[in-house]
C-alpha cells in the first residue's frame, strides 16, 4: 500500500527522478534495499517534505526490501536517538576520530540494539545491500558495528537518498584504457593559505604539508596509468579544468581537507569568510558553505583565497556525468551538518558531485591520519586493479582491513556513496 500510493514519499521520490532524468528507467527489484528515514504517521499517509524537527512527535524508521514487499519498522523517537548519539562532541578536536570512535564503541551495544537488532535477521551478507541514510546517521559506521556483533562485515553501498536505488545500472567498472587524475604534493606556504585564520587568526602559513602525499601518488601509479598534479601545478584551477575535461574518468585528490562547525564560525565569524561569492556578512549556516578543500596556492593569480576550494561551487559547474569516480583522500570530505535540517543524507562535497553527475565519491567521515589514508588508497586502487568494479574494490579493501584487525577509526571513516 505504500509503494503503490501516489501520495507517498516513495512515490514522489520516485516521481520527481524520473522527471529529471532522460531516458527510460528500469526498476530493479532484484535489489536489497535498507532504508533509514524519519517521519511520523502523517509523513507516511500524505508525502509531507517538511519536517519540525523540534517535535517530539518524529521518530527514526526503517523499511527494508527484499524483492517482494517492503517490511516498516518505527526504531526510536528523535530525541531519544540524539540523546544516544550525543551531538555535543566537538568536532573541532584535533582528536576527532579517535574520540568520536571510542565513543562510538563504547555506544556500540546500544546504537546496534536501536539500529541493526530489529533487521538483523533480515541482513544476509551473501548479498549487497543499498543503504540509505538520513543526515542524522551518516557518520556512523553501521556496517562495522554489524561486524562487530556477528562477526561478519556486510556489503553495504550507500546511497544520498532513495530516488538513487530504485533504477537499474550496472556498477561501473573501470575501464582497460582509464587513467587516474592525481593531485598531491600541495605546497600551503604562502599567504593564501589562510585555513587556519578559523582558529588562530594570527596565523597565514604552517599548514602541514602532507608527507606521504607523493607516496600516495606513486603507489596509485603501480596499479594503473595516472595523470599527474604536484606541488605548484596542484592548483584550484587546475583541478575544476580537470573536472570539466570529458577524458577525465577517475579523479584522486590528497590534501587537507575541513569542515567549519557552526559553533566556531559563530564564535569567529569575522575571521573567516568560506563563501567567497557572497557579500552576505553573516556566518553561512549551510553545510555545503562550510565544507572545504585546500590547494597550492596560484602565484599567476591574485585572487583572494584562490586556494580554498568550498563544496558550494560545484553548483556552479557543468554536467560531470563523464566521471566516474572522484576519491577525495582528505579529512571530513563527507561529513554533513549536525543541526537536523538536512534528512536527505549526505551533503557537502559527496552530494554536490553526484548532483553534477558524478558516479561515485569516496569520501571520508571525519579526520584521517596521512599514512593511513595513504595506505587505504594503495589498497583500494590494488584492489580495483583486480576485480575492476569500484564498488567491489572498496568493500574488498574495507574487509582486508577488517580481517587484518587494523585500527577501525582509521578505515571506518571512509564512505563509497552513489
Amino acid at each position: 500500500k505504500f509503494i503503490r500510493s501516489k501520495d507517498t514519499l516513495f512515490y514522489k521520490s520516485l516521481q520527481e527522478y524520473q522527471q529529471n532524468i532522460a531516458g527510460d528507467i528500469k526498476i530493479d527489484t532484484s535489489m536489497k534495499v535498507i532504508w533509514y528515514f524519519i517521519a511520523d504517521s502523517y509523513d507516511l499517509i500524505s508525502g509531507q517534505n517538511e519536517v519540525d524537527f523540534d517535535s517530539t512527535k518524529y521518530y527514526l524508521y526503517v523499511a527494508y526490501y527484499d524483492s517482494k514487499k517492503y517490511t516498516f519498522r518505527r526504531l526510536i523517537s528523535l530525541d531519544s536517538l540524539y540523546n544516544i548519539i550525543d551531538l555535543n562532541i566537538p568536532k573541532s578536536s584535533q582528536f576527532f576520530s579517535i574520540t568520536y570512535f571510542n565513543y562510538i564503541n563504547n555506544k556500540s551495544d546500544e546504537l546496534y540494539n536501536v539500529l541493526l537488532k530489529p533487521i538483523e535477521k533480515y541482513i544476509d551478507t551473501t548479498f549487497k545491500y543499498k543503504l540509505v541514510l538520513p543526515s542524522t546517521l551518516t557518520t556512523l559506521p553501521l556496517d562495522y558495528l554489524y561486524a562487530k556483533k556477528r562477526n561478519v562485515l556486510p556489503h553495504f553501498i550507500e546511497y544520498t537518498d532513495l530516488s538513487g536505488i530504485i533504477y537499474y545500472r550496472k556498477n561501473a567498472q573501470i575501464g582497460i584504457s582509464d587513467s587516474i587524475t592525481v593531485f598531491s604534493g600541495m605546497k600551503y606556504n604562502d599567504i593564501y593559505c589562510n585555513i587556519n585564520k578559523a582558529y588562530n587568526p594570527s596565523i597565514r602559513s604552517g599548514i602541514v604539508e602532507l608527507k606521504y602525499s607523493n607516496i600516495e601518488k606513486d603507489e596509485i601509479g603501480k596499479s594503473f596509468k595516472i595523470i599527474t598534479y604536484v606541488s605548484s601545478e596542484a592548483t584550484k584551477y587546475n583541478f575544476l579544468k580537470s573536472l570539466l575535461d570529458t577524458n577525465t574518468k577517475n579523479l584522486h585528490l590528497i590534501t587537507h581537507g575541513a569542515y567549519i562547525p557552526l559553533v566556531d564560525l559563530n564564535k569567529k565569524a569575522d575571521e573567516l569568510v568560506i563563501n567567497d561569492n557572497s557579500n552576505n556578512e553573516n556566518t553561512p549556516e549551510i553545510p555545503a558553505e562550510r565544507q572545504l578543500l585546500l590547494f597550492s596556492s596560484d602565484s599567476t593569480s591574485r585572487t583572494f583565497r584562490n586556494n580554498l576550494f568550498v563544496s558550494y561551487e560545484i553548483k556552479y559547474l557543468d554536467n560531470l556525468s563523464h566521471i566516474k569516480l572522484v576519491y577525495l583522500s582528505a579529512c571530513e570530505t563527507g561529513l554533513i551538518d549536525d543541526n537536523r535540517s538536512n534528512k536527505s543524507g549526505y551533503s557537502g562535497f559527496v552530494r554536490e558531485f553526484l548532483d553534477r553527475g558524478v558516479q561515485s565519491v569516496i569520501a571520508t567521515r571525519w579526520k584521517i591520519q596521512d599514512k593511513a589514508a595513504s595506505d587505504f588508497a594503495s589498497d583500494f586502487y590494488k584492489n580495483l586493479l583486480l576485480f575492476r568494479e569500484y564498488e567491489e574494490a572498496f568493500y574488498q579493501t574495507k574487509l582486508f582491513y577488517y580481517k587484518s584487525n587494523k585500527p577501525s577509526f582509521n578505515w571506518t571513516s571512509y564512505v563509497f556513496v552513489k
